[in-house]
Formats: C-alpha cells, sequence, structure tokens
C-alpha cells in the first residue's frame, strides 16, 4: 500500500506534536516526492513543529512555501502563526501576520 493524503498528514502531525520539526520536514520532503500533493494539513503541521519549538522564523516561512507550492493558507494556519507570535511578545510580527492574512483572503473581519 501506498500512503495518501492521511497518512502523510497524520505522520507529520505526530513529529509536530513530539516537538521534532526535522522529521515532520522529512516526512513533508517524502510527501512532496511522492504522488501525494502536500494540502494545509501537511503544512500547518509543520509549521506547528516550528511554533512548538519557538522558532517563529521557521514556521513563518512555511507560510511562504505553501504559497509556492499553490497550497493556500487557511484561517486555521494564520490563526496559529499570528497567535505564536503573540505570545512570544512580537506585536509587530503578529500585526503584520495579520495584515497578509486580510490580503490573503482567510481572514473576512466583516463577514
Amino acid at each position: 500500500l501506498l500512503p495518501d493524503v492521511m497518512a502523510y498528514t497524520s505522520l507529520i502531525n505526530c513529529y509536530a506534536t513530539a516537538k521534532d520539526p526535522g522529521k515532520a520536514e522529512a516526512a513533508l520532503a517524502e510527501m512532496c516526492r511522492s504522488a501525494v500533493k502536500p494540502n494545509t494539513i501537511a503544512f500547518s503541521s509543520v509549521m506547528k513543529a516550528y511554533i512548538e519549538m519557538q522558532r517563529l522564523d521557521e514556521a513563518e516561512h512555511v507560510i511562504s512555501r505553501m504559497r509556492a507550492a499553490e497550497v493556500q493558507p487557511d484561517l486555521q494556519t494564520w490563526n496559529s502563526i499570528m497567535n505564536a507570535a503573540d505570545a512570544a511578545g512580537d506585536v509587530k510580527r503578529a500585526d503584520q501576520l495579520y495584515s497578509d492574512a486580510l490580503l490573503s483572503g482567510a481572514v473576512k473581519p466583516y463577514a
């Protein structure tokens, strides 16, 4: 049997929960090499691994990697990184991320 999207995202999320971004990245890379296209959950789980380790630069970089892979960050993805920036006391970064989320259309404050 070959792994599908659910199998890969479950594996990546397990590594993220275990606070192991290296293994989460390796699983995402394997997913990319396979015929399975990464989805928002896969990328968000990698982001979660970086957030768990308080590595916000790498977590934020996942957003640009998602866009390069033509996967749009959803509201939950944006909330994760914005909350992490806020929890780290980086209000300027949280504000910039919020602006990016607004421009992407994922956040609709008046909907």
